[in-house]
């Protein structure tokens, strides 16, 4: 997969338009699609994953997320990219598959969702999350896999939250009497001060420089 993301000259060309890049399950492409992005002129914007058995616990996310274990690139021992165009979603989720059977999917699938819904109410300026837009649709529950490969259920609790988005990581939790939400509206950003550390101004501006290459194209 990643060959094929760094090799293939059709999804740089002019001619194919998109403002989002996500490849569901596999935060080990994440630099990769980093490469793309920037090929592209950083004209869209990339929704990642953590590692499926990414421990739910306040010093497994803190570990992952500071790469305490000096991973060489991104995967289940580590992040090791910080991107201002591209957000990372927590919780895998428990979803229907088309043939009826429950199956974990990635935290990209729903994330992917709720920025749809969210672009169809509103615009890309908007957060793809809280309460409004960032109702989940496509999952009746969140958790990780466990050493044993099953799904486990989990209920954040605030030091799990805060932990994940002190270290830019977007939680999806459970809230009393809202069900499943996309709780949290920030980017891989290096500067958590800069304005392009919330992902909806990150993909303002990606929008602004897409239109802005547009307007330009006839002069």
């Amino acid at each position: 997969l990643a060959s094929a993301v760094v090799s293939n000259e059709n999804i740089r060309a002019e001619a194919v338009d998109f403002n989002l890049i996500c490849a569901p399950g596999y935060v080990e492409l994440l630099d990769e699609l980093v490469t793309l992005n920037t090929d592209r002129k950083e004209t869209a914007f990339i929704i990642t994953d953590v590692p499926a058995r990414l421990s739910p616990t306040a010093m497994a996310i803190q570990n992952w997320a500071t790469n305490a274990k000096n991973a060489p690139s991104n995967g289940e021992l580590g992040r090791t990219t910080a991107y201002s165009y591209a957000a990372q979603y927590a919780g895998w989720c428990l979803s229907t598959n088309i043939d009826g059977e429950e199956v974990a999917v990635p935290e990209s699938t729903v994330a992917m969702i709720t920025y749809s819904y969210s672009d169809s109410v509103s615009y890309v300026w908007f957060p793809p999350a809280g309460t409004q837009r960032g109702v989940v649709t496509n999952a009746a529950s969140v958790g990780y896999i466990t050493d044993e490969s099953e799904y486990a259920p989990v209920v954040y609790n605030q030091g799990q939250r805060d932990t994940m988005y002190v270290n830019n990581i977007n939680p999806i939790a459970m809230r009393p009497n809202r069900g499943l939400l996309v709780y949290g509206d920030k980017t891989l950003s290096p500067n958590s001060t800069s304005a392009l550390s919330r992902v909806n101004v990150a993909r303002l501006i990606v929008y602004i420089r897409k239109q802005l290459d547009a307007l330009a194209e006839p002069f």
